[in-house]
């Protein structure tokens, strides 16, 4: 857990009853998202969860996985309790690698897992500060790790013959976000980078071979979103490049106002 952040006193009453019903390897569960003011007031909460469930099959629990990266509960580690035994027996660590640690654990954990609670509740509170999480902080390599992410999910269901279209369309519009937060985070001045430099990036980014994999299977539910894929898919250099400026400017001008369109997404 980070240490501001909190959890209800229900919590281990839950995973304990949950249990019972199915002792699983691993225990999920649901999150509120708290927004704070720079003041320290409460301005938003954003409740992200996913419905109950209990997975007794192997094959059942991977084709759900995508579903739980979608909803973006797949790669915490603190949403979840994990059977110690079960960690043990496949000898899983954390590795020191910065902003994707969790994921990776996570991909490992559930490589071979054969059961899985889902609590269809919200016990954990995370809070959203300006300041104190990493990911309000600039990352150098925030894309290339985050690309990394998608790779390994994707590796993740190559590996388990799993690997369909709707697997791709998922992937596909969680990789848009991860594009459109890396080029508002070029805008960035501690980036260093020039509009030439920005304009660079986006052609390679349009040359890689995730990027021709997944975002032509790219369909976003949420309209913002889809405007944004639609951009990507036409290779619209330019256009993309003025939308990172207006969303970066959004982002600092208006961080509350932010927050409330990536919860629309």
């Amino acid at each position: 857990m980070d240490p501001d952040d909190t959890i209800d006193c229900t919590l281990f009453e839950q995973v304990i009853e949950s249990l019972k019903n199915n002792p699983a390897q691993i225990v999920l569960f649901g999150m509120v998202e708290e927004y704070f003011s720079k003041t320290g007031e409460l301005k938003k909460t954003f409740c992200l969860c996913h419905s109950a469930k209990v997975f007794r099959d192997r094959e059942e629990l991977r084709k759900e996985i995508i579903y739980l990266e979608k909803d973006t509960m797949y790669g915490y580690p603190w949403n979840k309790f994990f059977d110690f035994q079960y960690i043990k027996e496949k000898n899983l660590r954390f590795k020191a690698v910065t902003l994707i640690e969790d994921i990776m654990f996570n991909v490992e954990c559930f490589m071979q897992a054969e059961t899985l609670n889902i609590l269809g509740t919200t016990p954990y509170h995370y809070k959203k500060r300006n300041t104190a999480s990493l990911t309000s902080r600039f990352v150098a390599d925030y894309f290339d790790l985050h690309k990394q992410r998608l790779q390994m999910i994707k590796d993740q269901y190559v590996a388990w013959g799993l690997y369909t279209n709707k697997v791709r369309n998922i992937l596909g519009n969680i990789y848009c976000r991860y594009i459109f937060s890396a080029l508002q985070r070029n805008c960035d001045p501690r980036s260093d980078m020039r509009h030439k430099d920005r304009k660079q990036w986006v052609q390679n980014l349009f040359a890689s071979k995730l990027y021709a994999d997944i975002i032509p299977a790219a369909d976003p539910e949420s309209y913002m979103v889809r405007v944004l894929a639609g951009m990507l898919k036409r290779k619209q250099v330019t256009v993309c490049l003025i939308s990172a400026r207006v969303i970066y400017f959004i982002k600092t001008a208006f961080p509350l106002v932010f927050a409330k369109l990536k919860q629309n997404r």
